[in-house]
């Protein structure tokens, strides 16, 4: 894989607005990453990037049938290989808070912007050096079991499954931390030619986790006396590695690659022009980095499910199930590096590098296996198979899914937020990103049975219509809202408050564009403290919508046809709405939904589509 710019000079933004320090390489041309409460032109602030994936596996399974049970077996045995090479933020990136034209005041949008005209910002960063990772790792399983047939009526599986997925290591230079806590307390080093190897750590500095068991069990019955009834249940543990990200982290640490870090404030703002470097001085910075804990450990899930289906007139199928998990030790990650000590900011308070536990560091993003989730769930399902032309497949489910993190190192989305105080993780939980209340799919397809009599032009022009439907009805995700400023000292940005006695959302008939949810349930965090409302108070609107489909084949030999489709997706232009504004600093936007756009973290709010396709089969 690889993306980046075209080497054009034109496009060389961040030089032609004379930011020094900032990359030279034609590859990484482009303009820097401005943050200021507005939504700004923008690009991808990493990169470009050359990467490669390679996984070499081999596997085998044996089978053996005797008496009541059968008898299954196997093991594979995988290699994985990644590089990757890129830049981590070539052109630089400036935040703005607001803080520095507030005068004292709560900062609001216009704040921010205020800052980025005047190029005074609160905090930025850039990391010119490429870093170069090498890594690779073994994967093992091994699993065993039994399908067994006690009666004719009862089937019961259990089984065992066994994984270990080695600690990758890396073809050259490394870093990680060790922590005491969430804190890194030394930098351990592995593969540098001038610096001595970390001789109590494992190559990888990783420990490796050498107990991922995973029994599974389950069973089917066919109720006796009871016509076409059976019912299903089952249970499993299932292991998931850390993804390639957490590890890679490892390979882009200084020394390796420098990541300029700037923290400023309203006493003591970041000026643009000079925030990297200045004429013939370099503006020593502090190091950002990241840490994976050296005793992670493999996620895990414990899964189940029960469920009842029956066979009813009409050839329809009904289910009706509770399905249900658990997360357990799932990664997540957290500034390791803030000030321990919770202040009021003010300008007599030390600096927040001067109150960094591990000096010399910025942000080191910690990645350890603190978090967990539960999901629960009803579900239900309704088919008709196929008779008299028209079958049709019915689900509903409503569900509730709890984390205290739904992410480990990377990713998100615009409606996620992460960890604001690893010394009070309970308050973490809350709705997941991805918690949805209820959802209704119906799709339906019906072979239109006219013209099958009529004379062939007609029955060739005007027969052999199939026509279908989808129908999607559900809730919207949980959503975050904007943070505000550091009102800690700890170089963590605050939640806001929740109001007692409020309820987040309003009741479902109050809800409008101009007010989607209750506003007067948050306030302003107070200086000294960390706001307390949880990650995800809300929900965003949901999706309504209706697709539909026509489609016509015209066979005209044995094995030649022509189709003809004509779809519509969202065919009633129902308007599905977009987030609500979330950033309490912007009240006259706050609560409100001024578009149809939530964004590719959220549900799609397109107009009616229409397309048609012809497509000649042979």
């Amino acid at each position: 894989e690889f993306f980046g710019t075209t080497d054009r000079p034109e496009y060389d933004i961040a030089n032609l607005l004379g930011l020094p320090g900032v990359a030279t390489r034609s590859r990484d041309y482009g303009a820097p990453t401005f943050s200021a409460g507005y939504t700004l032109p923008t690009v991808r602030g990493i990169g470009p990037r050359d990467r490669l994936n390679q996984l070499w596996q081999v596997a085998d399974n044996v089978s053996i049938r005797k008496g009541g049970h059968f008898l299954k077996a196997g093991a594979l045995v995988a290699r994985r290989n990644w590089t990757f090479d890129e830049a981590v933020n070539p052109r630089g990136s400036f935040g703005f808070d607001g803080t520095v034209t507030a005068g004292g005041g709560t900062p609001t949008r216009d704040h921010q912007f205020a800052e980025f005209l005047l190029g005074l910002a609160t905090s930025a960063q850039v990391s010119v050096e490429p870093f170069a990772t090498r890594m690779n790792n073994f994967w093992q399983a091994y699993y065993f079991q039994d399908d067994w047939k006690l009666r004719p009526n009862l089937t019961i599986n259990f089984g065992l499954r066994y994984e270990y997925f080695q600690p990758p290591k890396q073809r050259g230079k490394a870093t990680n931390f060790d922590l005491n806590g969430f804190v890194p307390v030394r930098q351990t080093f592995m593969g540098f030619p001038d610096i001595p190897d970390t001789t109590d750590r494992p190559r990888a500095l990783v420990n490796p986790d050498r107990n991922d068991f995973g029994p599974r069990i389950g069973f089917a019955w066919v109720a006796p006396g009871l016509k076409d009834l059976v019912v299903r249940g089952g249970y499993g543990v299932y292991y998931t590695p850390e993804i390639t990200n957490s590890w890679t982290t490892l390979t882009l640490n200084p020394p390796i690659v420098r990541t300029f870090s700037f923290t400023g404030g309203a006493n003591n703002p970041i000026v643009v022009e000079r925030a990297f470097q200045g004429p013939g001085e370099t503006r020593v910075g502090l190091f950002g980095s990241g840490a994976l804990d050296p005793d992670v450990r493999t996620s895990y899930t414990q899964q189940w499910n029960f469920t009842v289906q029956k066979r009813l007139p009409r050839s329809i199928y009904f289910d009706l199930g509770y399905v249900g998990s658990k997360g357990t030790k799932l990664t997540a990650s957290l500034d390791g590096n803030r000030p321990i000590q919770v202040v009021v900011p003010g300008p007599s308070v030390p600096s927040i590098a001067a109150r960094r536990p591990f000096r010399g560091f910025d942000n080191i993003s910690v990645t350890k296996s603190i978090a967990n989730s539960t999901y629960h769930s009803l579900q239900l399902k309704a088919e008709r198979r196929v008779a008299h032309g028209l079958s049709v497949l019915g689900a509903y489910t409503w569900s509730h899914s709890l984390s205290n993190a739904d992410i480990s190192s990377v990713g998100g989305g615009s409606f996620l937020d992460g960890i604001q105080d690893y010394f009070n993780l309970g308050a973490e939980r809350s709705n997941s990103i991805f918690d949805i209340r209820h959802r209704l799919s119906v799709a339906a397809m019906y072979d239109v049975p006219l013209f099958r009599s009529a004379r062939p032009l007609a029955r060739t022009l005007l027969g052999g219509w199939q026509l279908g439907t989808i129908v999607t009805e559900q809730t919207g995700f949980a959503s975050t809202l904007s943070r505000v400023v550091d009102t800690t000292g700890t170089g963590i940005a605050s939640r806001v408050n929740m109001v007692a006695g409020q309820d987040p959302m309003l009741p479902s008939g109050q809800r409008t564009r101009e007010r989607w949810f209750n506003t007067a349930a948050f306030s302003l965090p107070v200086a000294g403290q960390f706001g307390n409302a949880v990650r995800h108070p809300i929900h965003l609107p949901g999706l309504n919508q209706v697709d539909f489909s026509a489609v016509k084949n015209f066979r005209f030999l044995e094995s030649h046809h022509v189709q003809f489709r004509a779809e519509f997706f969202n065919f009633f232009n129902h308007v599905n709405l977009g987030s609500p504004g979330l950033n309490i600093r912007d009240p006259s936007n706050f609560g409100r939904i001024t578009s149809t756009v939530q964004g590719a973290a959220g549900m799609p709010g397109d107009a009616r589509i229409v397309q048609f396709g012809l497509k000649y089969v042979f």
